[in-house]
């Protein structure tokens, strides 16, 4: 898709305008999650990307590989270390429709909460399986 489809369905999603600076990028901050959704646009691809937190114990890192296997708790995404305490969840999407891509960044979001939270408890990142059973049925979209 071109920038300006990518615009018009980025706009509609969270109803606002939306527009790519001359390095391709751009980012939307969300109140409820309160998070920085950045957008990277590339040749064929949209990179979304958010920080989620940081480690507090080197044990969390377990739990982040625990949520990677299979996407299970990132909803498509893939948590990674930026560097050696920030934890950045990215995801890479190609041409989609309004809707399709609507789930996608709801999708995203809803991992990218999920993790923020994760990261701020004091025990480790332990994935539980009943925290995560929504992201494996359908989800009401957060965007319009």
């Amino acid at each position: 898709m071109e920038k300006m489809q990518w615009e018009k369905v980025l706009g509609d999603t969270v109803g606002q305008p939306v527009s790519f600076d001359e390095f391709s990028l751009t980012a939307v901050m969300f109140e409820e999650p309160k998070m920085i959704v950045n957008l990277e646009l590339r040749v064929n691809e949209l990179v979304i990307y958010a920080l989620v937190g940081e480690l507090i114990e080197e044990r969390q890192m377990r739990g982040l590989l625990e949520g990677n296997c299979l996407w299970n708790s990132t909803n498509g995404a893939t948590l990674s270390l930026l560097d050696e305490k920030r934890v950045l969840l990215a995801m890479s999407v190609s041409h989609q429709d309004q809707l399709r891509f609507s789930e996608l960044l709801s999708g995203f979001v809803d991992a990218a909460s999920y993790w923020q939270q994760k990261l701020l408890e004091a025990e480790p990142a332990t994935v539980d399986a009943q925290d995560m059973s929504g992201f494996s049925s359908p989800r009401s979209s957060l965007f319009v």
